[in-house]
């Protein structure tokens, strides 16, 4: 069994074919780039609502494309879409992340349906806010209702996120909530 992490710029499709190109057969599939510009929407630019999109939707979709032939010419492998809390609901800050998000579980739900009859397993995580180095970066531009509101609840840490994210593989539910 090989298990890699590969870092690569997801939303340049090409280079990212070319990573997949060399792995070979891939049976998991952990989409899991990211990121968010919070900030309410009259005051977000185009180029941050983009980036957002090209990051957290396009950028899964295009991983998704690289391994769904020889997933399905194989008749198995799961993908697995690391999504948000924030593509079941919503508040004021995340306008530009949210739509990419729901966007990623629409994306998900549609391909769960494609892939199933083929024996490829597709799941979607909606991952709770997490203590990592681009919420501290996102701290820095959120508007103070979006941090008020976020007060409410806890930030999770990255090993019990991971947890929650393996137990729910195994699980082999659709959805799995942080």
């Amino acid at each position: 069994q090989v298990v890699q992490a590969i870092a690569c710029d997801v939303t340049d499709e090409s280079s990212l074919k070319q990573v997949f190109a060399g792995l070979g057969a891939v049976d998991l599939l952990i989409a899991n780039a990211g990121m968010a510009v919070p900030k309410l929407f009259v005051d977000q630019t185009d180029s941050e609502m983009h980036q957002m999109m090209n990051v957290n939707f396009f950028g899964a979709a295009n991983a998704a494309r690289c391994v769904i032939p020889a997933m399905q010419k194989a008749r198995k492998g799961r993908i697995v879409f690391v999504a948000s809390s924030m593509s079941l609901t919503a508040f004021a800050g995340f306008a530009g992340y949210c739509a990419s998000k729901w966007a990623l579980r629409g994306f998900a739900e549609c391909l769960q349906s494609e892939l199933a009859p083929k024996g490829v397993s597709v799941q979607i995580y909606y991952a709770t806010t997490m203590k990592t180095p681009g919420l501290v970066s996102e701290n820095l531009v959120k508007p103070a209702v979006t941090h008020e509101l976020e007060s409410l609840g806890d930030a999770q840490e990255p090993d019990e996120a991971a947890r929650v994210l393996l137990h729910g593989i195994d699980g082999n539910r659709f959805e799995i909530c942080g």
